[in-house]
């Protein structure tokens, strides 16, 4: 229950969004100053497929932004 990702040069911090099977954001982090995040014990995600992006910020700027990755819960 943990992302991680390669740290982007020079990025300050990183937003998170998880998307639900149907596209829809199932949750997002904002904030972020390393690169992962744990999830809480209360983000409870039923069976399906998802997708993750991450975008990198310098000064409120993205600097880098992620495809979004898909991964299963079951």
């Amino acid at each position: 229950r943990t992302f991680t990702w390669t740290a982007v040069p020079l990025a300050t911090e990183y937003h998170v969004v998880v998307f639900s099977p149907t596209g829809d954001r199932a949750f997002e982090v904002r904030d972020l100053k390393t690169a992962g995040v744990k999830l809480a014990e209360s983000v409870q995600l039923p069976p399906g497929k998802y997708s993750v992006q991450v975008t990198a910020l310098r000064n409120g700027q993205t600097v880098a932004e992620s495809a979004r990755t898909t991964f299963d819960i079951r």
